[in-house]
Parts: structure tokens; C-alpha cells; sequence
């Protein structure tokens, strides 16, 4: 869908200002407008209190109830709608202790963090800027709206947004903006871990990577190898090639990321010193050590050929004793007597085997290997 089909009458903005409210399309979806970039989500803000707008849309979520915030479904779409606000006192440098709800929207603009996100758009496309909003997007330019010390101190996670912004769009940081963010560093150690890892996330997988290096501000990324950031979507290769040596791995314990990410991300990082890559068979251990996806993953990090590997992979070769054509049932009830630990003893050995020859992974040659195994 065309931005201007996406924004143009917005139903969710139509019906309230049909109901007499005074309400505008707010923040990014107005800002990607400007840039012509995608539009993922529409924020609204409005003079509607809470339960106003509960009582005009049929389905909703009291997503931030208390601080003015309605979810407003349509259409299988979401809205979040908030209430013209002003916020008293912010607490832990995060959230503000409370909100007044106000009928003045420029002071309600005057409270959001950055020029670029504190733009107003009428139901007709028409922009409202009172903060240079415009000209900072033709600049490309991160400004926060007011003093930077101030917006920082209250909101620490802005400065975490400031890079973000700047790496995903391709802006350059405003000197006092930036000035502010070296002075209020040391701040980020009261966000919780849930959100400074959705921004830095984020932030990593921006386009315009050659801002990354910014984040090197924050001590929690002071080490970080920035200049290796790989240009991928896969997020544990973007996050291996950052971490790049084992004493930063520290961050993972950090990050709240998925147990699985983080086991691969470990394995990838503790074997990045592979240099056999040439070598058949202990590439084959590798990629039964830390699983196939992983090993890929080493090789690219080395920014080695990778067509040994993919020629096991097209080969079918086996890696794992699961690609044995022989099971340790067979060994246990059928041709040998066996049992216990010496079971998975002799899958071992003829895997080996089968690394060096992956002909003789078939139920006869296995068996007279056994045979000879199990014989000694």
C-alpha cells in the first residue's frame, strides 16, 4: 500500500475527529512520510481521553491505560491512541511518575524526544512542525526537541534511541545532542536489560553502518568489535562477528536474547580460532562439534571459501552418528554383543570411519567394522 493510501482519512483519526476531538497522526509514521520510507505503525495522538476513545472503537487494549495510551484494532490493524499529555516528575530516569491530560497538543509535542519524531499530520497529509522537524529530516540531523540534558536525564533510553535512529537512517547526531549523550553515558545503567536490548538489536541491524561505531559510548559496548559488523540479516551472525573473541561474550549474559541464540553465538565465538577449514576431516568435527549452521557461520566470520563445507553438505556426507546407516539397536540386539557405554564407543569409531570414508557408511561395511570393533 502507498503511504499516502495508508494515511490519507485514517479511519481510526476520521472517527474521532467526527466525534469532535482534535487529533493528528504523531511521531514515526509521520517522520517515514517525510523520508518516503515504509510505515510499520500508526501512533495518534488526541484531546479524547482514555475512556472517549474506549467508547468510539469497538475492540481495544488498555495497553498504557494510566499514562493516556488506548490499542485501538481495526481492520486487524493496531493504533495506539494517547491523550494529549503533560508529564509530571520522571522517575528512574525512564517513565514519568504521572500525567495530566491537556488540551494544548504543542505542549504535548513540546515533551517527545527528538525534532524528526515530533511532527503532526492532519487526516489530509497536512504537516504540522513546530520543533524544525522538516528542515532536520532534509538535514539529516538528530536533534532532541528542547534541552538535550534535560530529555536525557529523563528518558536515558533516548541516547540509545539517538544512535539507533542514526544508524537506521543514515543522520548525523547533533553536536549539543551528542555532547549530552558523552556528559549522560553513564545513565543507561538504570534501563532494564528488556529494553536497551530492543534498541541495540536494533541498532545493529541498521543499513547505515557506518554510524555503529557510536554506540562505543556506552561502556556495556566499549569493546565491541564494530568495524567487523557483518552486513546480514541473520542476527547471531551480526552479533558473533561484533562480539568476535571470547572475553565478550560477558555481553550475552547481558542481552536478553534466546536461549538458543546465545548457545550458538558461545560455540561460534569459543571455535572462531578454527584454521584447519582446508583440512576434510577436521572440518567434519567442527560441524559436528557445534552443529552445520554454526560452522557456516565460523567459516564466513573468517571470510574463508567455503566450498569444502558445501560440498560435504551437497555430498550428503555423514556428520553426525543420527547419518550412521547402522543404529546402536543393531549393535545391541542383532549382530553384536554389546552394551552400556561401549555402544556409543563403537558409533564413535565408526564414524570416524565413515569421515574418512563416507563409502563404507553402508549396513555391510559397517557391520564387518563393528565386527572388528567388538572382536579386539
Amino acid at each position: 500500500m502507498e503511504q499516502k493510501d495508508y494515511l490519507l482519512n485514517n479511519e481510526v483519526l476520521t472517527s474521532l475527529i467526527n466525534n469532535g476531538y482534535e487529533s493528528y497522526i504523531v511521531g514515526g509514521a509521520v517522520r517515514d512520510f517525510v523520508l518516503k520510507r515504509p510505515i510499520n505503525d500508526i501512533d495518534i495522538a488526541t484531546s479524547a481521553k482514555p475512556m472517549q476513545i474506549k467508547k468510539l472503537f469497538k475492540k481495544t487494549l488498555d495497553t498504557g491505560i494510566e499514562h493516556g495510551t488506548i490499542t485501538v484494532i481495526l481492520n486487524n490493524k493496531n493504533y495506539e491512541v494517547t491523550t494529549f499529555r503533560k508529564e509530571k516528575k520522571y522517575i528512574n530516569y525512564r517513565k514519568p511518575s504521572s500525567v495530566i491530560f491537556i488540551k494544548n497538543i504543542k505542549q504535548d509535542i513540546k515533551r517527545r524526544d527528538f525534532t524528526i519524531n515530533a511532527m503532526l499530520q492532519t487526516n489530509d497529509l497536512k504537516i504540522i512542525d513546530y520543533y524544525k522537524g522538516l528542515k532536520h529530516c532534509k538535514e539529516k540531523i538528530i536533534k532532541t526537541v528542547g534541552n538535550p540534558n534535560k530529555r536525557f536525564k529523563e528518558d536515558a533510553l533516548r541516547m540509545l534511541r539517538a544512535v539507533r535512529f542514526s544508524v537506521q537512517l543514515g543522520f548525523n547526531i547533533n553536536k549539543k545532542t551528542w555532547e549530552a549523550i558523552k556528559k549522560h553515558q553513564y545513565l543507561l545503567k538504570h534501563i532494564s536489560k528488556e529494553r536497551i536490548t530492543q534498541e541495540f538489536l536494533k541498532t545493529i541491524s541498521g543499513e547505515y553502518l557506518q554510524y555503529i561505531n557510536q554506540l562505543q559510548i556506552f561502556p556495556l559496548f566499549e569493546n565491541l568489535l564494530f568495524d567487523n559488523l557483518i552486513d546480514d540479516s541473520d542476527l547471531v551472525l551480526r552479533l558473533a562477528s561484533i562480539i568476535g573473541i571470547p572475553k565478550n561474550l560477558e555481553l550475552l549474559e547481558f542481552l536478553t536474547i534466546d536461549k538458543k541464540t546465545k548457545y550458538s553465538i558461545k560455540m561460534i565465538i569459543n571455535n572462531i580460532g578454527f584454521e584447519k577449514y582446508n583440512d576434510k576431516i577436521a572440518l567434519k568435527k567442527l560441524m559436528n562439534l557445534i552443529g552445520i549452521n554454526n560452522c557456516e557461520k565460523v567459516l564466513i566470520l573468517k571470510k574463508v571459501n567455503l566450498d569444502m563445507f558445501s560440498s560435504i553438505i551437497l555430498n550428503r556426507e555423514p556428520i553426525f552418528i543420527s547419518d550412521l546407516k547402522i543404529t546402536g539397536n543393531d549393535l545391541k540386539f542383532h549382530e553384536f554383543a554389546v552394551e552400556g557405554n561401549r555402544i556409543g564407543e563403537i558409533l564413535d569409531l565408526l564414524l570416524s570411519e565413515v569421515w574418512n570414508d563416507p563409502k563404507k557408511n553402508n549396513i555391510n561395511d559397517l557391520v564387518i567394522l563393528a565386527n572388528s570393533m567388538t572382536h579386539k
